[in-house]
């Protein structure tokens, strides 16, 4: 099956339809604070011989309920340096 130049086929067509799809979602990522945004940092671990490999440090985050008003509570990841500012009151 050839295409004719300038349109689409079918298959680019259902590409572009899934990927203007996921575009429009935004998907949640883990270790991040629900606070201050805080989320994993990057680096290398290095051995005695200095070969790296990739790893990465995540913050400590703890689920915490908040008061959201009206007597309901509601869950929040909280890193826990924002637990010990005080920026999260606990219900």
């Amino acid at each position: 099956m050839f295409a004719v130049r300038g349109t689409l086929s079918c298959f680019n067509q259902l590409l572009l339809s899934i990927l203007s799809c996921c575009q429009s979602q935004e998907y949640p990522v883990a270790s991040v604070c629900d606070v201050c945004g805080k989320g994993p940092g990057f680096g290398h671990n290095v051995s005695h011989s200095h070969r790296r490999t990739n790893r990465r440090w995540n913050p400590n985050i703890q689920s915490v309920r908040t008061p959201a008003g009206g007597g309901n509570t509601k869950k929040l990841k909280v890193c826990t340096s924002c637990i010990k500012a005080g920026k999260v009151v606990r219900a």
